[in-house]
């Protein structure tokens, strides 16, 4: 078609003016642009100074509780993170064609049944499971209800089990499906339940991932459990590569190899979430930021209320303002926790 012939042109005309080198730095008043950038994605005013040291010290810590698990299971902790995992996903095996959507429709029912283990709050359940060519992943619900919450899984090729649980709690209960479906239940205001921040949304779904665990759905497949500890290394290692590509000068292969190491991910997709992350700055700190938050949140309630803290209570002091700025959130769990 002419229309893109000339669109074509037109690429390869800016292509001649780009650079070779990647992240904001190297971008005209990058410097200055990437830390506001950050500050309003997450929320919250941290220098990228204090974003690397964050994101270090939260991976020193679960470097050591990978391990631990490790040596739990029965594989060497003294072993890369790298072939820990590559283990650990050979073991679990893997599940072929329309025993993957089984599996995963297994993993949503068994997740549900135990929400009123950490919950109090009660909604509208109208997820529908779709089978699709591969892959797992969400679609909430419209606001206007002509269109409900569906829960996309695949039935075609082979999936590992290894990460299975994690990709269904993060997607449905107790992550993204869940917390979509309170504010949609809620009497919050069109607008507010339209809104979105994600470092309040992403954050929700990486701390539901780890409340699983406490929930007591890794009890019996610990394999299961390092594919869940995997997901936060590479989430606070992204954290890591973010402040390293836009501020420190990183170029693509030091950020990929920054993830093999540190989270032990495969080289390819290291590689591609290094491309991700040079594309889309800021993005990648959302998740940990948020989880982060909220983890924190959680242990100042505890500390302060003592053996009064009710987890439930408190989960409800989240969920139920809708998406919030994180400081916002702070101010709303204080108030309803009342510490």
């Amino acid at each position: 078609l002419p229309a893109f012939e000339r669109l074509m042109d037109a690429l390869y005309v800016l292509a001649e003016s780009t650079t070779d080198q990647v992240g904001l730095l190297h971008q005209p008043e990058g410097e200055a642009y990437y830390p506001a950038l950050v500050n309003q994605i997450t929320t919250l005013e941290r220098t990228p100074g204090e974003w690397l040291q964050f994101g270090e010290a939260e991976l020193a810590g679960l470097n050591e509780d990978v391990r631990q698990r490790a040596a739990e299971v029965g594989y060497d902790p003294a072993e890369t993170l790298q072939e820990i995992f590559r283990q650990a996903r050979v073991d679990q095996d893997y599940a072929l064609g329309l025993d993957i959507f089984v599996a995963l429709r297994g993993l949503l029912v068994e997740a549900e049944t135990k929400m009123a283990a950490a919950f109090e709050i009660e909604i509208v359940k109208d997820l529908v499971m779709v089978p699709v060519y591969e892959g797992a992943s969400f679609e909430p619900a419209a606001l206007d209800g002509s269109r409900r919450a569906a829960f996309y899984a695949g039935f075609t090729g082979q999936d590992a089990l290894f990460d299975m649980p994690t990709t269904v709690y993060h997607e449905t209960f107790p992550g993204r499906y869940f917390q979509s479906a309170v504010v949609l239940g809620s009497d919050l205001s069109l607008f507010r339940k339209a809104l979105h921040f994600p470092a309040y949304d992403q954050g929700w779904a990486l701390y539901a991932e780890h409340l699983t665990w406490e929930m007591g759905l890794y009890t019996e497949d610990s394999n299961a459990d390092l594919a869940r500890l995997q997901q936060e290394l590479i989430a606070a290692a992204q954290v890591v590569v973010d402040v390293g590509l836009h501020v420190l000068g990183w170029d693509l292969p030091t950020a990929a190899r920054y993830l093999v190491e540190k989270a032990g991910m495969d080289r390819t997709d290291a590689n591609a979430l290094a491309l991700e992350q040079i594309a889309q700055p800021g993005q990648a700190l959302v998740a940990y930021a948020g989880y982060a938050f909220i983890r924190d949140l959680r242990n100042q309630a505890e500390d302060a209320l003592g053996e009064n803290f009710d987890l439930k209570v408190f989960h409800t002091a989240i969920l139920n303002g809708g998406s919030l700025p994180l400081p916002l959130l702070e101010e709303q769990v204080r108030k309803e926790l009342d510490y």
